[in-house]
């Protein structure tokens, strides 16, 4: 008959075991409470026995970074991260400052910060970073490695994939989450731990993505879309807008049959034709500021949608938001101030 046998299984490295009576165990697996206050876990790997670092024991919280609890109304922002384990928080409070709140300081929001509150949820991870896949030319998924992320989100580096794949939780833990945080909070963003390029988010209330990679320029143009409803304003397919259809966004038109009804119309540089041809532009035409409507916008439509301006943030990310989108943009905000 086996009988058991007590094996001496020493202490975990740096540290020694705190909690009593020492350790739930199972055949393969022990855990034990350090005096360091992490989690450690005795693994037995098929080889060999050894020692994980599970970290300590440190609770999802959060904070206010931009305004003040409170019932007044704001235009109310949450953000979450994915992919950072505890020794990742001090980097990921690092990033949301620079990179999240540093967007939402930009160009014309820079003056209505009082309309806004903001509410950073620190979620910890097991694994630091998170999953990621790629694809080949075809579609098929060229390679995949997998991390325990809280939120499941998966960046894939490929804009034809938008980004990002999500795990079959994601929506319904990233809800949850915000419920619990930010309840009032009609804006979701996702700071996702990868260094690769990706952002999306949805047109309106509702959660926006982004890597750490993305940057300031890349949020900030999300942002129009989701705080704003914004309409992207470049071109990437040779699509042509519907005749019969009409353009919801405060920044694209369709074609007119009369110009003088353009919904920009008080903001039209004087003397500018409409539309506007960028081969044959009015002397002392600004690309950012002077205001006009071009052919080609919506992301997808070559002909038959227009937008105000030449080089606009909903354009190209790094200009700043042209003043049709300004406009939109302090229209909202007023509301809150």
């Amino acid at each position: 008959d086996l009988h058991p046998v007590w094996v001496d299984h020493g202490a975990p490295p740096g540290t020694g075991v705190a909690t009593a009576p020492g350790a739930p165990m199972m055949s393969s697996k022990l855990f034990v409470g350090a005096g360091n206050g992490h989690l450690f876990e005795r693994l037995w790997n098929g080889a060999q026995w050894t020692w994980v670092d599970h970290g300590g024991a440190l609770h999802d919280q959060a904070q206010h970074v931009v305004g003040a609890p409170g019932s007044d109304p704001k235009l109310t922002i949450a953000i979450l991260g994915d992919g950072y384990a505890e020794a990742d928080m001090p980097g990921y409070r690092q990033q949301v400052q620079s990179q999240v709140l540093g967007a939402l300081r930009r160009d014309q929001l820079a003056a209505h910060q009082g309309a806004l509150r903001i509410i950073r949820v620190d979620l910890v991870s097991v694994d630091s970073g998170v999953s990621e896949r790629r694809y080949n030319a075809d579609g098929t998924v060229r390679s995949f490695s997998f991390r325990f992320s809280r939120l499941g989100v998966i960046p894939n580096d490929n804009w034809d994939h938008g980004w990002f794949d999500t795990s079959d939780f994601t929506g319904a833990r990233i809800e949850k989450l915000r419920r619990r945080f930010a309840p009032d909070a009609d804006h979701v963003v996702v700071l996702v731990k990868s260094g690769t390029y990706g952002g999306r988010s949805s047109v309106g209330p509702g959660t926006a993505l982004f890597t750490e990679g993305g940057g300031q320029d890349l949020i900030a143009h999300e942002m129009g879309h989701n705080l704003f409803r914004l309409d992207d304003e470049y071109v990437q397919a040779e699509g042509t807008f519907p005749a019969d259809a009409q353009s919801v966004f405060a920044n694209t038109s369709e074609r007119l049959a009369d110009w003088s009804t353009l919904k920009w119309s008080a903001l039209v540089a004087p003397g500018a034709p409409l539309p506007g041809d960028p081969a044959h532009l009015p002397a002392g035409w600004d690309a950012r500021a002077s205001v006009g409507a071009f052919e080609g916008a919506g992301g997808r439509f070559r002909t038959g949608l227009f937008r105000p301006v030449l080089e606009c943030r909903m354009n190209q990310n790094k200009p700043p938001w042209c003043p049709v989108c300004g406009r939109k943009i302090t229209t909202d905000l007023a509301v809150f101030e």
